[in-house]
């Protein structure tokens, strides 16, 4: 049974080529595993990066098709792995960074759009240290003055008291005489003068005598207290200016209804779209960059000259990707039918993944549409 449906696909896509496009063949440029496997021995570090894929050289992630910057220098330099070594010091996509540098920051050196960003640095809040203020404290300098004070010299007092003379008390007693016939005896009392003897009084000088306080009197100087006084002054914030915008759009899988997974590349980020299309790149530089949207087995698109101003949203205008690339050669032509034929089984399982162009889990008629009504295209295609 699968080998009659297998006949019956095969007959159908000739007959669909024939008819449609006669003989022509469109050129194909067919990029082997194999060359990816010399990149990843030469640089073990990107094994399972983000640029461990076909874009190293390619322009679509798939592989296949046209080749970039890089691609082009590798294979001038001769297509192997000394090549690698040799363009190492190269800027082959002439973004300022040397292929090197970008495969060591996992860029795409052929993707002038792809390139180390800087990690930006979270913006601090500026805080003053408080210093230690020293507060000079008003204390008055006390300086001991001599004190002038009248210590009384221990002289003698000489109490001026008049020297008493031995002088005896006469106490004049009346002399009683007796009354007699005889002539009265007159009685000689002797005066007596009192005669005061002068003495001289010394003059007590008191000495004024300055005798300072303390000779030994410490001298109080001011001593300045260093006090942690805290100063609340404004803290200044540290406010750096906006470098940066934000890009949004949707980005949509012909013949899927689930259409998360599409790569969308910008300025060196990168995003995958949800399951209704949507997608949001944050924190993009300012600056003229091209916008990739891949998918595997889909036909890449570009978008050129995306200028994104500081503080800006871009948003992007709506874009389908085409299907029908199951070999990721960047053409729709006879190998992918071939394919699709070869795996075809309506019923399953899926022999071959890359024939289920629409994700569905089978490899159905569904899946020859899509080929066939693509077949010729290639990419990059317009966004």
């Amino acid at each position: 049974m699968k080998r009659k449906g297998f006949v019956w696909a095969l007959s159908v896509i000739v007959f669909i080529a024939a008819t449609l496009f006669g003989s022509t063949q469109p050129p194909i440029s067919t990029a082997l595993s194999a060359y990816l496997g010399q990149a990843e021995g030469k640089y073990p570090g990107m094994v399972g990066s983000r640029i461990d894929n076909c874009k190293l050289c390619h322009i679509s992630q798939a592989g296949g098709g046209l080749r970039n910057d890089y691609g082009w220098d590798w294979s001038d330099a001769g297509a192997d792995v000394a090549a690698f070594a040799a363009i190492e010091g190269l800027d082959s996509d002439s973004d300022g960074h040397t292929n090197l540098q970008e495969i060591g920051a996992w860029t795409f050196p052929g993707d002038s759009g792809d390139f180390p960003v800087p990690t930006p640095t979270s913006t601090e809040t500026l805080t003053p240290t408080p210093t230690d203020t020293a507060t000079p404290t008003s204390t008055p300098t006390i300086t001991s003055m001599p004190t002038e004070t009248r210590t009384a010299t221990p002289t003698p007092t000489m109490t001026a008291s008049p020297t008493q003379t031995s002088t005896p008390t006469i106490t004049r007693t009346p002399t009683e005489t007796p009354t007699a016939t005889i002539s009265p005896t007159p009685t000689h009392t002797p005066t007596i003068t009192r005669t005061p003897t002068q003495t001289s009084t010394p003059t007590v000088t008191p000495t004024r005598t300055q005798t300072p306080l303390s000779t030994n009197t410490p001298t109080r100087t001011a001593t300045a207290t260093a006090t942690r006084t805290p100063t609340q002054t404004a803290t200044p914030t540290a406010t750096l200016p906006v470098t940066t915008g934000r890009v949004r759009g949707n980005v949509r899988l012909q013949g899927r209804f689930d259409h998360s997974g599409t790569y969308i590349t910008l300025a060196g980020l990168y995003t995958t779209t949800a399951a209704d299309g949507s997608f949001a790149l944050d924190n993009v530089p300012t600056g003229l960059w091209s916008a990739v949207a891949s998918h595997w087995r889909y036909l890449a698109a570009v978008r050129y000259d995306v200028n994104i101003g500081a503080g800006q949203e871009i948003v992007l205008p709506n874009l389908e990707l085409k299907a029908g690339d199951a070999d990721g050669d960047c053409v729709i032509g006879i190998f992918d039918l071939v394919i699709v034929a070869a795996a075809y089984s309506p019923s399953g399982p899926v022999l071959d993944p890359r024939a289920d162009l629409n994700g569905d889990g089978a490899v159905n008629i569904f899946d020859l549409v899509l080929v066939s009504s693509n077949y010729g295209a290639y990419c990059p295609r317009p966004w």
